[in-house]
């Protein structure tokens, strides 16, 4: 990883829960993330952020179940330091 660019991890969830809860647990599943990157494989905290976007950015319409599953995701957005 190049020391010129830091890495946000923005966690979605899906409809299911109130707008709390799905940030929250939105919020946890990207640290969860973090701390695995930090943990087992090493790269800088410094150059990770953890973000909880709850169910702000679909990528399809939350109506099948298999929709709801494409929601429960970690990204990996690479940014210029």
């Amino acid at each position: 990883m190049s020391s010129h660019s830091f890495h946000t991890l923005p966690s979605l969830s899906s409809g299911g829960g109130s707008d709390a809860c799905n940030m929250n647990l939105s919020r946890r599943r990207a640290e969860a993330v973090r701390k695995a990157l930090v943990d087992r494989f090493g790269v800088p905290s410094s150059m990770l952020t953890a973000k909880g976007c709850g169910e702000k950015e679909p990528l399809v319409p939350d109506d099948t179940e298999a929709n709801r599953q494409k929601y429960r995701r970690v990204e990996f957005v690479v940014q210029p330091k």
